[in-house]
């Protein structure tokens, strides 16, 4: 299943983040400068891949570390020629074909040749991604393209990538919860709609209760334990694929949860901006990374697929 976000590739809860590469060692610019910035011992794989005429279209360079991995993907053969079709279906052929044989369980693109190519994405490219991309049966994610992500912390977004990943127990997700609404109880949801949350101190088990337009709506623990065990599974969540008996107020939650530290709002869909269907807001959790650790070049296996 694919699903368009508006956010930061590099913060994707994805396994596997898409980098398109020519075929001549070069990232000179835009995501790939990026992606070198960030990997630098795989941009130094990379180049003598190119150099040595080991990485043709058609082929895949996948670095791995503990936390993500890093996909070279040839989207063209130089850096100054334009994409080309058929070039970018050879590389979509080959990841269909071996993502499963490299344990590849969720991956996210950016809208491939977005940048200088001619090829259009509504009618060529997006019509391409999603024939190969759609049948898989792991999470696939495609990035579109945001302004904020030009003003991203660096420093910050690769201690995250080069981090290992704290897992956040419900525990503390309850903690954090009653301390956000003893500071505050009123809130707003995205499409401005007022709504109050206080803890329900009289019920015999934890929860909480959420009134919106007179409206009271009681949140057990049980029920917010099974979409925080989602939501840790996912990395993202939207309003409709939210547990059973949590749709209802979905909009509230996500005005919520998403004042944590660790869950931000973001916008998602299932298809392109477009299409003309408008995002819906959704849920993005972002672990938090233990700060001690050194970066594990060591740990960086080159793969050549």
């Amino acid at each position: 299943m694919i699903t368009y976000v508006m956010g930061d590739l590099f913060q994707s809860p994805a396994k596997v983040l898409v980098n398109p590469v020519n075929t001549v060692g070069v990232m000179g610019k835009g995501l790939g400068a990026e992606f070198k910035r960030f990997y630098p011992e795989m941009f130094d794989q990379y180049r003598v891949l190119c150099e040595t005429g080991r990485f043709r279209v058609g082929q895949l360079h996948v670095y791995r570390t503990a936390h993500k991995w890093a996909l070279n993907f040839p989207v063209k053969r130089h850096w100054r020629d334009a994409a080309q079709l058929s070039d970018i279906e050879a590389s979509l052929q080959k990841f269909a074909a071996v993502y499963a044989e490299h344990g590849m369980t969720s991956v996210s693109f950016p809208m491939l040749s977005m940048g200088e190519s001619k090829l259009n994405w509504q009618s060529e490219m997006r019509p391409l991604m999603e024939a190969y991309l759609q049948p898989l049966p792991i999470a696939v994610y495609i990035h579109v393209f945001d302004e904020a992500t030009l003003n991203r912390n660096t420093r910050s977004v690769a201690a995250w990538l080069h981090g290992t990943p704290q897992p956040i127990a419900f525990d503390k997700l309850w903690r954090d919860l009653l301390r956000l609404i003893k500071r505050k109880t009123d809130f707003v949801t995205a499409d401005g709609t007022p709504f109050s949350v206080t803890q329900d101190e009289k019920a015999r088990s934890r929860s909480v209760v959420l009134v919106k337009a007179g409206d009271s709506t009681y949140l057990s623990e049980s029920l917010l334990a099974d979409l925080w065990h989602y939501l840790r599974g996912a990395g993202y969540a939207q309003a409709d694929n939210m547990p059973s008996g949590l749709d209802g107020c979905a909009d509230c939650l996500l005005a919520l949860l998403g004042e944590l530290d660790y869950l931000d709002t973001v916008a998602l869909s299932a298809s392109s901006r477009d299409d003309g269907e408008a995002p819906r807001t959704g849920l993005h959790y972002i672990p938090p990374t233990r700060k001690d650790e050194p970066r594990i070049a060591q740990l960086a296996l080159r793969s050549d697929v």
